[in-house]
């Protein structure tokens, strides 16, 4: 049989249809990389209307495949050892990008690969199954690499030939992406950065592989048009600070709940009991406020929700995919650092990993004084688990601790973990809130039957919480809220089946409201006047807004750039790009602030400090 191949491997005409395949195995790469990146969509028929509607971001991203094909085979010459390259990678940023997308609507970027040193605990998230047109596409690479290798597939060129020709590619192609001409190559495909600014768009827009390369080029910090010191204090110097007016200093607890969401709102569910009893009191109570948090993360990326929050910046204008604690490499102007400043003692909680999104080294740069991790925890508490989390209730009692033994006024800011993904099926015995729904799959009942069960724990710990509050003789304030919507099976499958949402082409803006929002409270042992919220319920708020609320309920100082933040409420209650929302030129003068005063205090000279 080896003789066989070997004479047939020899043969003009298998040599030729060898060297005419190299190109036809580049288009399916690129056609596994596309497919998987429109699946969750309408699957084939949305790349056919890609390819159709965008002939030019897909003409680029022909080019590109071919070219990366091209340096492969100029440098290994066998296609075999070519093809396993290309086809490993396009296989791998295939599958990350699926699951991405079914876990929490993100898409692969360039800068997910800094996390690898995370890869284990992001790994423990995934519960997503694969579609069996995954593995096809993988057993048909393999057979078309081993067949290279069989048939001796490998370009005729000798090597004083073949080095300086990739070179050249790779030189000719480093040369047309420089800061100065890429943004005129890209264009002549009909692409642009500003498909960066959302992400969902860009994949849909650009194909895979060209919305890759637009993020790759991005992925340097780009200084916004205007940037300047005198820029800076005109922007600040239209706003007063305002001194503090309160007679008291309020204790301020911050509690970012993992998921927190009112899972009563999908149609059909019902529930054996209530699961947020507590919650339901809380938000009846005179000096309550409630509402809707507009979050800009979806399933996952806490950090960007708990990043806006803390510093009052927006994580619209970072690098997709990036941490935003990534670009806190010293001391920045922060919510927190004004607690600090006001001599409060700040402190942190995560019953985590510190280190995971980079918080261990930005925390004391915002101005944490103190941040209490897994390991500090277990050392310090006897800590309970569940689903190998820790439990909300051993979170509670660390926080009452650090409280009960501050002297000085004291911020706090507490994540929780007990109900993060993956929701895997639990045992009977530990369902206390049986979950129904007839619209559901099994495996989607399953998965938010485990997530109530949290849910439960979660308002369970409220309750605790404001109990703790209530019993306290120092003033203190409570923010309590959920960071993102969980996910409730692959693609949205829980918000699909019940008619939440329908997200086969995408969220239209209704839709995005639903789901890029979350509840908050906002709850005192003391009388509290938020005199932005016109009702105590219903109300509506970004993250980057939120300590500002804690500071009118409770006569904290504000600066100049927090009286901005307060002016642009006015304007509008909520914003962000993930929501479709309308920009008028009254909103977009404040969005151009806000993104000069981000990239100042992150990436800049900090001329707003």
């Amino acid at each position: 049989m080896l003789k066989k191949v070997k004479e047939i491997r020899n043969k003009k005409a298998v040599k030729i249809c060898g060297w005419i395949s190299l190109p036809l195995f580049a288009f399916f790469c690129l056609f596994v990389l596309d497919y998987f990146n429109f699946y969750h969509y309408s699957g084939l028929s949305s790349l056919v209307d890609f390819i159709i509607n965008h002939p030019g971001p897909f003409s680029f991203e022909v080019m590109l495949i071919l070219g990366i094909m091209a340096v492969l085979l100029l440098l290994c010459r066998k296609a075999w050892i070519a093809g396993g390259i290309l086809g490993f990678f396009s296989l791998l940023f295939a599958f990350i990008n699926y699951l991405k997308i079914a876990l929490n609507g993100d898409n692969f970027y360039p800068q997910d690969i800094t996390m690898v040193d995370d890869a284990g605990e992001i790994v423990s998230f995934i519960t997503v199954p694969l579609p069996l047109w995954f593995y096809i596409a993988a057993v048909f690479m393999i057979l078309c690499v081993v067949a290279y290798a069989a048939f001796n597939v490998e370009i005729p060129l000798k090597w004083t030939f073949r080095l300086p020709a990739a070179a050249a590619l790779v030189i000719i192609t480093l040369v047309a992406f420089t800061p100065s001409n890429a943004e005129n190559v890209i264009g002549a495909f009909g692409m642009s950065y500003v498909d960066t600014i959302l992400q969902s768009s860009n994949y849909r827009a650009n194909g895979f592989l060209g919305a890759f390369t637009l993020n790759i080029l991005k992925m340097q910090v780009q200084e916004p048009e205007g940037y300047s010191e005198e820029t800076i204090d005109g922007i600040i110097g239209e706003y007063e600070a305002s001194p503090r007016s309160g007679e008291e200093n309020f204790d301020v607890i911050v509690v970012l709940s993992e998921a927190f969401f009112d899972a009563r709102e999908l149609p059909g569910v019902t529930f054996s009991e209530n699961p947020l009893t507590e919650y339901d009191e809380l938000i009846s109570r005179e000096n309550c406020y409630s509402g809707k948090l507009y979050s800009t993360a979806l399933g996952g990326g806490t950090v960007r929700p708990e990043f806006e929050m803390l510093t009052g910046l927006s994580t619209d204008y970072m690098i997709s995919g990036s941490s935003p604690w990534e670009y806190v490499t010293k001391d920045m102007e922060s919510y927190v650092s004004e607690y600090r400043d006001s001599g409060y003692r700040t402190i942190a909680i995560h019953p985590y990993d510190k280190k995971f999104y980079s918080r261990s080294q930005a925390y004391e740069y915002v101005g944490f004084q103190e941040f209490y991790g897994q390991d500090e925890l277990s050392e310090q508490f006897q800590l309970q688990y569940k689903r190998g989390y820790v439990t909300d209730s051993s979170t509670l009692r660390a926080m009452e601790y650090y409280l009960d033994s501050s002297e000085e006024p004291t911020f706090m800011f507490a994540i929780t973990m007990q109900n993060h993904q993956a929701y895997n099926p639990i045992d009977e015995n530990d369902v206390v809130v049986q979950v129904s729904c007839e619209s559901l799959e099994e495996g989607v009942l399953d998965s938010l039957t485990t997530y109530v069960q949290g849910l439960y724990d979660a308002d369970k710990m409220l309750g605790d919480l404001v109990d703790y509050i209530d019993q306290r003789e120092r003033p203190t304030i409570l923010v309590f809220f959920g960071d993102h919507l969980p996910t409730l099976g692959s693609n949205y499958a829980a918000y699909n089946q019940t008619g939440f949402v329908d997200s086969s082409d995408g969220f239209n803006r209704k839709e995005a409201l639903k789901m890029y929002s979350t509840p908050f409270v906002i709850y005192s042992n003391r009388d509290i006047d938020i005199e932005i919220f016109q009702e105590n319920r219903d109300n509506r708020i970004s993250p980057y807004n939120m300590l500002n609320a804690v500071s009118l309920a409770t006569g904290f100082g504000r600066t100049e750039y927090m009286e901005l933040l307060l002016d642009f409420y006015d304007t509008t209650p909520i914003y962000n790009v993930r929501l479709n929302l309308d920009v008028t030129p009254e909103i977009q003068a404040f969005l151009s602030k806000i993104e000069l005063i981000t990239y100042d205090r992150t990436s800049g000279q900090g001329y707003s400090e």
